[in-house]
């Protein structure tokens, strides 16, 4: 019909088709939308969980640096009080050689010449010596050898008492630097450790806050500083290992020691022990009897003919450090007056012996003994003795060190360092450095999702906590002996070094820090501390 919709000439089933289809385009636009704006939520959720992750784990890695960082430095503190007690040892070695070497100078000087050699006098030795040549007339080997001795004796002691003195007096200066320098750099380690308790700041924050900040800048080590549960639990920890690590080394003053065997007197009993061949051999046992080439040849009293000659019977010497630690002295036990030595002149004396039918030949055994020589020489601290001190010395006696406190342990491991660091919530990059730009006359940037999501638990001061430990520990080389080679190390075997086993102390310098798991109290309590309003 002319005027009439095309439509309402559609059968009832096909125009309905065409309504719904275009009631059906509206409904899949709404469910475009309320998917994206799931999906876009889900993905702000996944990017902030994200950066939660990953700041906790940054800030778990500044936190693991800053106490490795604590327990280097600590074990440099170590090695270093050992090298400086293993130098003291060298220098009381030094020191006991010369005080050798002055005695056995004056030994052979007291031996060989008729003067004095120093304020000693020759004990009788080159005088019998003298008489026994002159029973042999003209005695020209004897003497001559004698008159020998006798010029390089006395200026070898002269020279070596002068020198020697002067070479104590340095020793001595040198050791009492040792000392205070290896005191003095352990209390500045332990000074710049103990400022993890204290805040930061920018003048010296300590070498774990340094390295804590060095990391992650955001960071902060959790103090009483804080003022909350979490600082409460950061400082206990702190405390804790800072007592302990106090604990463990002690400063020994062995000067004035009343027993060797004093577990405090460890010092004495080292320097003993390291003596080199030319003193602590001397007092193991005697040298062999020696020819000293005085003989004489010629006229026996006169009538007669024959030879002489004198030799030691034997030779020993030492030098010992006082019970007190006070004194260097040559002496010891078999021979309490220092370097010692019997002389004896053995020979043969023919005489003429007249009989009815002649002269005869008859040979006498000739035996003298010789009053034995005997010299010494000491240092002694705080005083002068005359008789027997180095020419122009200054000794002080054994300086104080470090060592460990508990001297019966085989084996030590430091106290753990442990510390909090913490990370402020408002701190943590999330969905707030996403922004849509400038708005308004007064520009300025909104972030798209409105700031920080709270996924730590909330309820507390909004702070990322995380804990870190780190130990100072002693390594027991391992190492064998090679025939025509180095020592060479060997793992998985016995700890020994060159066949003697090594026991952790400050006499070694073989410490090394390395990270270890938290002690379980400090963090539970670092944890619990998190969920405390």
């Amino acid at each position: 019909m002319p005027g009439m919709s095309r439509d309402l000439l559609l059968p009832r089933a096909r125009r309905g088709g065409h309504v719904a289809a275009r009631r059906m385009r509206g409904q899949a636009s709404v469910l475009v939308v309320i998917v994206a704006a799931i999906l876009v939520i889900a993905a702000l959720l996944v990017y902030d969980s994200g950066r939660m992750v990953i700041t906790r784990v940054h800030l778990q890695n500044a936190a693991d640096s800053a106490a490795y960082s604590g327990a280097v430095e600590l074990a440099r503190a170590y090695n270093f009080a050992a090298y400086s007690n293993r130098a003291m040892v060298a220098d009381q070695v030094a020191i006991a050689q010369m005080v050798g070497l002055t005695s056995w100078a004056r030994y052979y000087c007291l031996i060989y010449t008729t003067s004095k050699c120093g304020p000693f006098s020759t004990l009788g030795t080159a005088d019998e010596i003298k008489t026994v040549l002159e029973l042999f007339s003209p005695a020209q080997p004897g003497t001559a050898t004698m008159s020998a001795y006798r010029a390089i004796s006395k200026a070898l002691f002269t020279g070596i008492n002068k020198g020697a003195g002067l070479i104590v007096t340095v020793l001595n200066t040198v050791e009492q630097t040792l000392s205070l320098a290896s005191r003095t750099y352990y209390g500045l380690a332990y000074a710049d450790l103990a400022l993890s308790e204290a805040p930061y700041n920018s003048v010296d924050p300590g070498i774990m806050w340094r390295t804590l900040r060095a990391t992650d800048p955001n960071a902060q080590i959790a103090n009483a500083s804080l003022g909350d549960s979490v600082g409460a639990a950061g400082a206990v920890a702190t405390g804790a290992w800072l007592a302990q690590t106090l604990r463990f080394t002690k400063t020994y003053n062995p000067t004035g020691a009343s027993s060797t065997s004093d577990p405090g007197n460890r010092f004495h009993n080292v320097v003993m022990n390291s003596r080199d061949a030319f003193d602590s051999g001397r007092s193991s046992a005697e040298v062999l009897p020696f020819d000293t080439l005085i003989s004489a040849f010629g006229d026996c009293f006169g009538d007669g003919f024959g030879g002489i000659d004198v030799f030691s019977l034997g030779y020993s010497g030492s030098t010992t450090l006082s019970t007190d630690n006070k004194t260097w002295t040559t002496k010891n036990g078999s021979n309490p007056q220092g370097d010692f030595s019997a002389f004896l002149a053995a020979g043969v004396c023919v005489i003429n012996v007249p009989t009815p039918v002649g002269d005869i030949p008859v040979p006498i055994p000739l035996v003298i003994p010789i009053s034995p020589s005997m010299s010494w020489a000491n240092v002694t601290a705080g005083q002068k003795t005359a008789n027997y001190t180095l020419s122009g010395s200054h000794y002080s006696g054994l300086q104080k060190y470090l060592d460990v406190r508990n001297l019966k342990k085989a084996d030590y491991t430091a106290p753990a360092i442990t510390l909090v660091a913490v990370r402020k919530q408002g701190t943590i990059a999330t969905t707030q450095q996403l922004n849509q730009g400038t708005q308004g006359t007064n520009a300025r940037t909104l972030p798209i999702a409105g700031g920080n999501l709270a996924l730590t638990d909330g309820e507390g001061k909004q702070l990322m906590a995380v804990t870190a430990s780190a130990q100072v520990y002693f390594v027991r080389p391992v190492y064998q002996t090679l025939p025509g080679h180095h020592y060479v190390e060997v793992p998985d075997q016995e700890n020994t070094l060159g066949g003697h086993t090594l026991y952790a102390s400050l006499f070694s310098p073989y410490w090394e820090a390395h990270l270890v798991p938290t002690p379980v109290a400090a963090k539970n309590g670092a944890v619990l501390s998190e969920f405390l309003p």
